[in-house]
């Protein structure tokens, strides 16, 4: 998983359903600030991607980020830059514990 990293985390701590590393994968991330057309086309393309059976890879910050994870739910793994005990940003609270429970959520903190 980290092979090509030259400083890979020492330890990276999970919630959820780990099965996710297995499938494809595909990366949706973008602006915290995004217009209705942006929300709208990101939401769409994900929904796609998890018609497709891919899973989408993205963050838990607001815009872009957190509206991919919700279209591809449960096929989201989202890569946090806090500890999992802590959910950031609050306002995506909802969604955030969705995923720990149905989808995948990583950090090495």
């Amino acid at each position: 998983l980290f092979k090509d990293l030259k400083k890979p985390p020492k330890k990276l701590h999970y919630k959820g359903n780990l099965s996710l590393l297995k499938q494809d994968k595909i990366a949706i991330i973008g602006s915290r600030r995004m217009s209705v057309y942006t929300k709208n086309c990101v939401f769409s393309l994900a929904s796609m991607l998890k018609n497709a059976h891919l899973c989408v890879v993205s963050g838990g910050a607001l815009g872009v980020d957190i509206t991919a994870s919700m279209a591809a739910m449960p096929n989201t793994i989202g890569i946090f830059a806090n500890g999992l005990d802590q959910i950031y940003p609050r306002t995506n609270e909802k969604i955030i514990k969705q995923i720990y429970e149905n989808a995948l959520a990583l950090s090495e903190y």
